[in-house]
């Protein structure tokens, strides 16, 4: 592995998905946490172009924004939690894949 601020700021970004992830199932649904990880996901994409796929970032963003704002109940707050769920996933496997370059 090479030391580099990219590799560096992926196994932070990294880190910080999995806090998050097991942060979402601990705290209250209107907890600020996500949408500042996804502000920094955000500033990871354009640091680093290409490393991330837009549309998965932005629906992320997306169902975090919506799970923020308690107007929703039922069926339509599990699958914006699943999606956010599926995304943060995702991105923590996309961070780890790139992280050991």
């Amino acid at each position: 592995m090479r030391y580099s601020a990219a590799n560096i700021t992926t196994v932070l970004m990294l880190v910080f998905t999995l806090v998050v992830l097991v942060a979402r199932f601990r705290a209250r649904p209107d907890t600020n946490l996500p949408l500042i990880y996804f502000l920094a996901v955000f500033g990871f994409h354009f640091t680093y172009p290409g490393q991330l796929n837009p549309n998965v970032v932005l629906a992320g963003a997306v169902s975090s924004l919506f799970l923020r704002f308690e107007f929703m109940t039922g069926w339509l707050r599990w699958i914006l939690r699943a999606s956010e769920m599926i995304v943060m996933v995702h991105l923590a496997w996309t961070f780890y894949d790139r992280s050991w370059l």
